[in-house]
């Protein structure tokens, strides 16, 4: 499975200011993808099916390990400005081959036709 290593501190401005320095991020599978789907359901929408794949497919942040019990995504997400939420998500996305149309079906939970 790929993983991949982001450094994103030459990022951070005062302006600006990022929650975290770095993080590793990997491809997600079809099990993610169900448990995702289940984890959005459960919080009754205020999570997206995108945030919660995106919260299974990080393994590291700053250098700490995550993920590390089956099940269970990373906790901070929701701690993290928009900001550096950005980043991991663009991350995401290009790891995924994720098409801009498809997460915006994910946010919205209706099917995208192709």
């Amino acid at each position: 499975m790929l993983e991949i290593q982001y450094d994103i501190t030459q990022y951070s401005t005062a302006k600006r200011p990022l929650s975290i320095k770095s993080f590793t991020i990997r491809e997600t599978t079809g099990r993610d993808e169900d448990l995702a789907a289940l984890a959005s359901k459960a919080r009754g929408g205020t999570s997206s099916i995108v945030e919660e794949l995106i919260k299974r497919s990080l393994t590291e942040v700053d250098g700490q390990a995550v993920n590390k019990e089956e099940g269970i995504p990373f906790q901070d997400w929701e701690k993290w400005n928009s900001a550096t939420r950005s980043f991991v998500t663009q991350a995401f996305q290009a790891l995924n081959g994720v098409a801009k149309e498809d997460l915006d079906f994910l946010s919205q939970g209706k099917p995208h036709m192709r």
